[in-house]
């Protein structure tokens, strides 16, 4: 139990020492402010552990900050994490619904919002953007979506978020059933 803990204890002083404050000062930041499901009310922003499981036509709704901290924003990237292609495209697809028009540029080599790309123009350091996450299957899965933020100070350091949903069927218990169940536990 002592080697466990003096090597956990090594590797987190090793891993912090490798981050100096200038490289996480100049990351830049996504914070995730919203997410819905199915245009629903309940946002699962604080809470993500109780978003159910996605099926077949569920739309997941994610509102995010971006933040260059102080510098440019270079471009944002929405995509299914290890699943690029056709193929993963017909299961999960994530696109861009909303972001303010005058923060993005309209070349269309960095616009495509229905592919989960946008690149912004000159100037813009903080903006907001909305994705939506579309599930076509109901196949029981494990999926991770990921949202990367790219500044023009560190063109090859992104921010990033990661989520992580299951998919498959969505089991529902009848309150006539709960209730069942709450008695025959008393």
């Amino acid at each position: 139990m002592n080697k466990i803990l003096l090597i956990l204890s090594l590797f987190t002083i090793t891993g912090l020492s490798g981050c100096t404050d200038s490289d996480v000062d100049d990351t830049p930041l996504i914070s995730v402010l919203r997410i819905y499901l199915n245009e629903g009310e309940t946002d699962y922003s604080y809470n993500s552990e109780e978003l159910p499981v996605l099926t077949q036509d569920d739309v997941l709704t994610v509102v995010m900050r971006l933040d260059g901290k102080g510098a440019e924003l270079k471009s944002f990237h929405a995509s299914l994490v290890g699943g690029e292609g056709e193929e993963m495209n017909n299961v999960i697809r994530v696109t861009i619904v909303d972001y303010d028009e005058d923060d993005v540029a309209d070349d269309s080599n960095l616009a495509k919002p229905q592919d989960g790309w946008v690149g912004f123009v000159d100037g813009v350091t903080k903006s907001e953007i909305t994705t939506q996450v579309k599930v076509y299957t109901s196949e029981q899965m494990e999926a991770e979506v990921g949202f990367y933020l790219f500044s023009r100070a560190k063109p090859d350091q992104a921010g990033e978020v990661k989520m992580v949903f299951q998919t498959g069927e969505r089991v529902e218990a009848e309150p006539e059933e709960v209730k069942e169940n709450m008695e025959s536990r008393i």
